[in-house]
């Protein structure tokens, strides 16, 4: 058990236990070190505090069981019963791009690559100089390792591009779930702001913004060295956790060096980032930072304002079910219940699509965009989707899974995206959890190198 510990960990028992020990023994902690224990746990306790008063339901935990297993089997009827519905609420909830506006964006799958590079995961034991040297770059620096509050990284350059790329490391670790789960909203002061114009305070997930200052710092004299002198473009990229720190780590490297502010010089592409920014700054670094988001995925939904919506409509489907006779309040209404979903899928829906689509916009309209503890991804967001209504796709009768025409479960679980919606981290379709077998599945990296090159590669259409 004790070779399972983390070294970072390990060094810190000992420390622990004697404070543990020796009552009023006190020590000099550095409040931004979330690899130190006390601090992380402070900050896991004041995040669940936080949590706690926003997510106050007048709703039992029986209720909200209840009314929660009604909303999947609702999802899951309106992908058969009713899926146009779905794809009008995407289709409304942005501008969707042309085959001829892709032409725009061909170095996406480019740098969604250099983002997986990133995990260092790489197959027959392949180095990561020799996987970047395949691609024309030279690798300049390697960091590994991550803590919690802190982002394992490369930086690599190509002389023939003439470009600099930093790709950090998404979650793949304990180490890195940390840094996630370290979500709560703090404020930061500038030194001068990202853009003309732009905000010198903002709010971010506090995690996400230890890490990209601390990787700011450790790239600072690199930045001084090579990244200023030589003129090259800097592309920052990475994917999930990875994505969020490189969002933070561009807004800071602009803040800190002029040069960098100018027109076309730094660039994010996001893959899957979780909300990290409050509302003005996200908005306002859309001139820079392009967020990629694929079909359901859950982690650019992982927000607390998302999770208070998904509480208001809850509250909906409480009250139908009382209305129906469905809330399982005795023992009539509780068989009433369960025997409704022997039904299945096919069975009757207890909220008509229209009043599921006029309860979600309903429950949003509760949550305003505008407080202090609520976070979007950043900048323009292209979000990838298919359509439910597609023949061929759905659910089968005797599945709860996604199924296309071929019945191929591995296209059923990657499945490709077929359009891509412009929008912003205010798109209603990013303030709801969109209750789908594929939302976990959807964040993967092949889910998202499928979509990728099925809609921006070199042989999409």
């Amino acid at each position: 058990m004790w070779r399972a510990i983390p070294p970072w960990l390990k060094k810190q028992l000992p420390i622990v236990r004697k404070q543990s020990a020796v009552p009023g023994l006190e020590s000099v902690v550095d409040e931004s070190d979330l690899s130190s224990i006390p601090v992380l746990m402070g900050r896991l306790q004041t995040l669940l505090k936080a949590s706690t008063a926003k997510l106050s339901s007048p709703l039992s935990a029986g209720e909200i069981q209840t009314s929660f297993l009604t909303l999947l089997r609702l999802s899951a009827q309106m992908k058969v019963q009713d899926p146009y519905e779905r794809d009008m609420v995407y289709e409304e909830s942005g501008t969707l791009l042309t085959a001829d506006e892709r032409a725009q964006f061909t170095d996406i799958e480019e740098t969604f690559e250099l983002a997986d590079i990133a995990y260092n995961e790489l197959p027959f034991d392949q180095e990561l100089r020799d996987v970047l040297g395949a691609r024309n770059y030279s690798l300049v620096r390697h960091e590994p390792l991550s803590l919690p509050g802190s982002a394992a990284h490369f930086v690599a350059l190509s002389n023939k591009q003439k470009v600099i790329v930093i790709g950090v490391k998404g979650t793949s670790n304990f180490e890195d779930f940390l840094t996630d789960a370290c979500g709560n909203v703090v404020n930061h002061t500038l030194s001068a702001p990202f853009i003309n114009g732009g905000p010198v305070e903002i709010r971010c997930h506090e995690g996400v913004f230890v890490a990209a200052s601390r990787l700011l710092n450790d790239l600072e004299r690199l930045v001084e060295a090579l990244f200023i002198p030589t003129g090259y473009k800097i592309m920052v990229t990475g994917h999930s956790l990875g994505a969020g720190v490189a969002s933070l780590l561009a807004i800071l490297l602009r803040s800190r060096f002029p040069e960098l502010r100018a027109e076309g010089r730094l660039k994010v592409v996001a893959i899957a980032p979780p909300p990290i920014l409050d509302l003005d700054a996200s908005l306002a670094c859309q001139p820079f930072t392009t967020t990629i988001v694929n079909n359901a995925d859950i982690i650019p939904r992982t927000s607390l304002s998302n999770l208070i919506i998904t509480m208001e409509f809850l509250k909906l489907v409480n009250n139908k079910l009382d209305k129906s006779g469905l809330k399982p309040a005795g023992l009539n209404a509780t068989a009433a219940f369960l025997k409704s979903f022997t039904e299945g899928i096919n069975g009757t829906m207890i909220m008509s699509p229209q009043e599921i689509k006029n309860g979600w916009k309903t429950s949003i309209e509760l949550v305003g965009l505008d407080d202090p503890d609520h976070l979007f991804v950043p900048g323009r967001v292209l979000h990838m989707y298919d359509l439910w209504s597609k023949p061929g796709y759905g659910l089968t009768h005797n599945s709860s899974l996604p199924e296309p025409a071929d019945g191929l479960l591995l296209d059923s679980i990657i499945h490709p995206a077929e359009r891509v919606l412009v929008t912003d981290g205010t798109s209603p379709v990013l303030r709801t959890i969109e209750m789908d077998g594929r939302m976990l599945s959807d964040h993967m990296a092949p889910a998202y190198r499928s979509s990728i090159r099925t809609l921006f590669g070199a042989k999409s259409d």
